[in-house]
């Protein structure tokens, strides 16, 4: 039977609209990590998506003979994408859970929270009357967004 490694580089960007995004990533890359862990120990299967990925190793191993074992090998990122590839090293290291994280990006990372409480709107429909003006402003003519639209686009 041959073995091979996947070794894996990520880079996760900062800002945190990507890092909640960013963060699916990691997790789903603990994820196979961790059934290619489990995999290679002859451990339990686990449920939901770490059974998705154990089965995908299985199958590769009985359909084509090959033992993969799947290994984020280099992590790096900035701002809050270098807060998830620590923990995200963290937990492959540990054997702990991204779930922490996960808990602090849905409940910090939201515009509401980062927003200082003095800025915010006052009423809830602020927002709503102002989407068909910055739609009108970004169609018109020689805006850099509609110039690129209509390079892509055409």
């Amino acid at each position: 039977m041959r073995q091979k490694e996947l070794r894996i580089a990520l880079v996760c960007y900062g800002g945190v609209s990507l890092a909640v995004y960013m963060h699916g990533v990691t997790r789903e890359l603990w994820q196979l990590a961790r059934a290619s862990r489990d995999f290679h120990k002859h451990a339990a299967p686990r449920s939901g998506v770490d059974a998705v990925y154990r089965a995908l190793l299985e199958r590769i191993e009985t359909e084509h003979g090959l033992r993969l074992r799947v290994l984020p090998d280099i992590m790096s990122g900035a701002s809050a994408g270098g807060i998830n590839t620590v923990f995200l090293a963290q937990a492959i290291h540990s054997g702990q859970s991204l779930e922490p994280l996960t808990d602090l990006w849905l409940e910090v990372a939201d515009v509401d929270e980062l927003v200082d409480p003095r800025a915010r709107l006052k009423w809830r429909f602020s927002k709503m009357w102002a989407q068909p003006f910055a739609n009108w402003l970004l169609s018109r003519p020689g805006n850099d967004i509609s110039v690129v639209h209509r390079v892509t686009a055409g």
